[in-house]
């Protein structure tokens, strides 16, 4: 059964068949998905990232797909097995594209070399088919010391104008936790433009940023039967001392210890994230005002074998939906309250958030090997719609659905996108603001009645 790797058993298998790769291998392809995990939409196309799992070549890859008749028109390769990815632009950057350094040339993608490690960054071309520009992509090299296999890819807009970007490292040293900060407003390779930022016990793993609180939280892997969700208060970054790691009580940015989701629920180890597109009014009890909102993928392992054992067991029991509200506490940090948890499905994987004018949002999310994609409805706090298995049992999105990108169509409806991990395939769901219980999976274009497929040849 294939599964993206997430635990450090099938990172260290993985490292191993990466050693006994030929030089036969060919790059990774770019006319094709293989093994897409990660996805973004860039104009009218799609980005996706190829894993290659299975180690078939001699790196992962980001392909374009077209949004409108769903077909690839290439890609460029990502050496050493692509991590996550994300894109910026005007929008996402912001007030800190003042202080960018020309070497980033808006708009571009961020992409981690997992065995690099690296952070890879491709120019993108609007309009260009595919958009990317192969002779601009710089590879920022992230020399870490202590820390291995950098995986997600965050970004942040201080009120110091400065921009950077975060990655998280899957292995670190004696298990810490690793994350390097990449200072955008400086070239490439400058003295301490990356910088080592040690956030405690457990491997951090995906990003959500809160602009007007400056915070970056940050999920991380279980250790110690512990899984705090925690977060850096960048202020004016990291800072690196004598060692090559940031240390805060020497002037370095804050690191918080969060809060810890397994005393919430045994055995809950939080695994994507997401913030709400605005602060909605607090429910919580005794409070008032305005909060804002965290949505949380959680696994559920098996808390009672994990006491007897001493360590989490390589297997999920489960998943849950967590929504948690953010209210202001009185030591300027938030003082997170449970609103609702709900199930999710094995394994717990990406969420998506939809914005509504006016209205809590909405929020997509994905049970990986439980082969669902589900919509949650945060004004009336119940999951609304969810896209399982036909009259055949066959999974409607494919097997293994991970990843979620979405589009505005601009006529009340927003059209997401769900790679499916094991088909080598990207569905297409068009969700109703209105009414997301009504909520469709997208025929083929091309043969009404069979459903669209995105980068497979009719």
């Amino acid at each position: 059964m294939h599964r993206l790797p997430s635990r450090s058993i099938l990172v260290a298998l993985a490292i191993l068949s990466a050693c006994s790769r030929g030089p036969e291998l060919g790059a990774g392809p770019t006319t094709i998905l293989h093994y897409p995990a990660w996805i973004a939409t860039f104009g009218d196309q799609l980005l996706v990232v190829n894993l290659d799992q299975d180690l078939a070549y001699l790196g992962g890859a980001v392909v374009a797909i077209s949004t409108t008749d769903g077909t690839i028109s290439g890609g460029i390769p990502v050496p050493d097995m692509a991590g996550k990815l994300r894109i910026l632009d005007d929008t996402t950057v912001g007030a800190c594209k003042a202080r960018l350094d020309p070497s980033y040339q808006l708009p571009l993608a961020l992409v981690a070399g997992r065995f690099d490690p690296a952070l890879y960054q491709i120019p993108l071309v609007a309009g260009a088919l595919p958009p990317f520009d192969a002779s601009g992509m710089v590879r920022i090299d992230l020399h870490p010391f202590s820390a291995s296999i950098p995986l997600g890819v965050g970004f942040s807009c201080s009120a110091d104008g400065t921009p950077r970007a975060w990655v998280s490292y899957q292995s670190g040293l004696y298990n810490n936790g690793y994350l390097a900060q990449v200072d955008l407003s400086v070239p490439p390779g400058s003295p301490n433009s990356v910088i080592q930022v040690n956030v405690g016990a457990g491997p951090p793993r995906n990003f959500a940023y809160d602009a007007t609180h400056d915070r970056l939280y940050f999920t991380g892997t279980e250790v110690n039967l512990t899984a705090p969700v925690r977060f850096i208060v960048v202020g004016q970054g990291c800072g690196v001392f004598d060692d090559g790691v940031q240390n805060e009580l020497l002037g370095g940015c804050h690191v918080d210890p969060g809060f810890d989701v397994s005393q919430q629920l045994r055995g809950a180890e939080p695994n994507e994230i997401a913030l709400s597109s605005a602060p909605f009014p607090c429910t919580g009890t005794g409070l008032s005002g305005t909060c804002l909102r965290m949505y949380l993928s959680v696994r559920m392992y098996d808390a009672d074998l994990a006491a007897l054992t001493g360590s989490r067991p390589s297997s999920d029991i489960g998943g849950l939906f967590m929504v948690v509200e953010l209210p202001e506490g009185e030591l300027g940090r938030p003082n997170p309250q449970l609103v609702t948890n709900l199930d999710l499905g094995m394994v717990a994987g990406d969420v998506h958030v939809i914005p509504r004018p006016g209205q809590n949002d909405l929020v997509a999310a994905t049970a990986i090997n439980d082969e669902l994609l589900w919509i949650y409805d945060d004004g009336v706090g119940q999951m609304v719609k969810v896209f399982g298995r036909d009259a055949l049992g066959f999974p409607v999105l494919g097997h293994q659905p991970t990843a979620i990108a979405s589009l505005d169509l601009g006529n009340g409806v927003v059209r997401l996108f769900v790679t499916s991990y094991r088909d080598d395939w990207v569905s297409a769901v068009d969700v109703p603001l209105a009414n997301p219980s009504a909520a469709v999976q997208v025929a083929d274009p091309q043969r009404p009645g069979v459903p669209w497929r995105l980068g497979v040849s009719p």
